[in-house]
C-alpha cells in the first residue's frame, strides 16, 4: 500500500508514488493519493538521486564571475542561463513583500528544440566538463517525475490515467537551479523601520515553514492544476527564505502541458467536485466523450470557476510574455 503519512495538520503529507511508477496502484491508494494532494506534498519511492545533480549546481555556482557572466541569461532570447544576485528571478511582487526581492543567483534551463515559442536552444557552460550530459539527464528523470505525479492526480479525480500525460507529449518545462547566499550580517547601525519589522513579522507567522525530508521532493501544484479540477487542488504562494549561515541550493523544476493543450475546467468539473466529496472511482468519469460526468455537471448545476485557456498563452502573460500564433495556411490563403 501506498504510505501517506501526515503527523500533524502543519505538516505536509509524503506520498510514496513508487506504486504509480511500477502500475500497481490500488483503488485505496487513489484514494489516499486524492485526500494528500490538495497543495504541497511530498513524493518519496521515485529512485531519482538528487545528489550528482546538486554537486553540479554547486560547481556551476562556483564559477568565477567571468565565466559566470559569459552565460549572462540577458544574451538568450529565452532568457536561460545565468542571473546574478538582484537579476529579475524574483517571484513576489513588490507590492507585496516587506522583505525585499530574492537574493539569490540562478541558471535557467528549459525544453529544447521548436515545438513552442517557449522552447528552444540552452546555454550550456563549456568550462564544466560533463555537466551538460549531468544535467539533461536529471531533466528527463525529472520529466518523467511530472508524468508519474500527473497520472497520480488523473486517478485520484476518477478521471483516465492519460487524462493529463495526453496533453504532456512535449510540455513546456524549465529546470531552475538557484544559490541563496548566507543573510548579509547586521552592520548594527541600521534598524528596519517599526512598521514595517511588525508586517514582516506577521508575514512570516501567517506562513507555514517545511523542512525538507530525506529522499522526497516537495511537489507544489500550480495555477493550471487549480484551474482544471475547479479549485480542488490548490496552488499555493511560496518563497524560501535562507536563515542559515551557509549558502542554500534549490533545483525546482516546473512542469506544464504541451503548449497548444487547452485547459477545460468544465471537462471535468463534476469529477473534482465528487473527489472533493471523497468519492473517486478510479477512470470512471470526466473525459470528453464516453459517460461523461461533466454532461451530468452541466445538467446538474455543478459551479465551473475557471473558462478555458490554451496552457501557453496562460504561461506566457504570467510571464508578461507575447505570442505570435500564425494563421492557419487554409485561412492565410
Amino acid at each position: 500500500m501506498m504510505e501517506v503519512p501526515v503527523a500533524s495538520a502543519e505538516e505536509l503529507p509524503v506520498i510514496d508514488i513508487g506504486p504509480l511508477y511500477q502500475g500497481s496502484a490500488s483503488q485505496e491508494d487513489l484514494d489516499a493519493i486524492a485526500q494528500a494532494i490538495r497543495r504541497f506534498f511530498y513524493v518519496s519511492g521515485h529512485g531519482i538521486l538528487a545528489a550528482p545533480l546538486f554537486e553540479a549546481v554547486r560547481a556551476l555556482f562556483d564559477l568565477p564571475e567571468p565565466a559566470k557572466a559569459a552565460l549572462d541569461a540577458r544574451l538568450s532570447p529565452l532568457h536561460r542561463g545565468y542571473t546574478g544576485l538582484g537579476g529579475s528571478h524574483n517571484c513576489v511582487p513588490e507590492e507585496s513583500c516587506v522583505v525585499g526581492p530574492d537574493r539569490k543567483e540562478s541558471y535557467l534551463l528549459g525544453a529544447e528544440g521548436s515545438r513552442s515559442p517557449m522552447h528552444g536552444p540552452n546555454v550550456w557552460p563549456s568550462q564544466l566538463p560533463g555537466w551538460k550530459q549531468q544535467v539533461q539527464g536529471y531533466f528527463a528523470s525529472m520529466l518523467e517525475l511530472s508524468r508519474v505525479v500527473a497520472r497520480g492526480l488523473a486517478l485520484s479525480l476518477g478521471l483516465p490515467e492519460a487524462f493529463f500525460t495526453d496533453k504532456m507529449q512535449d510540455p513546456v518545462a524549465q529546470l531552475l537551479l538557484l544559490r541563496y547566499p548566507p543573510p548579509p550580517q547586521s552592520t548594527g547601525g541600521e534598524q528596519q523601520p517599526a512598521a514595517a519589522e511588525q508586517q514582516q513579522q506577521q508575514q512570516q507567522q501567517q506562513q507555514q515553514q517545511h523542512e525538507a525530508v530525506t529522499g522526497a521532493f516537495l511537489v507544489n501544484l500550480g495555477d493550471m492544476t487549480a484551474m482544471w479540477t475547479n479549485g480542488l487542488y490548490k496552488s499555493t504562494e511560496h518563497r524560501v527564505f535562507n536563515g542559515s549561515s551557509r549558502a542554500r541550493y534549490s533545483a525546482p523544476f516546473f512542469c506544464n502541458c504541451d503548449f497548444d493543450a487547452v485547459v477545460q475546467p468544465a471537462a471535468i468539473a463534476a469529477a473534482a467536485a465528487a473527489a472533493a466529496g471523497g468519492s473517486v472511482e478510479a477512470g470512471a468519469g470526466g473525459a470528453p466523450g464516453g459517460d461523461d460526468k461533466a454532461a451530468a455537471a452541466a445538467a446538474g448545476g455543478v459551479g465551473v470557476q475557471y473558462t478555458s485557456v490554451k496552457a501557453g498563452h496562460y504561461i506566457m502573460q504570467k510571464l508578461g510574455l507575447m505570442w505570435d500564433e500564425q494563421p492557419p495556411a487554409e485561412a492565410a490563403a
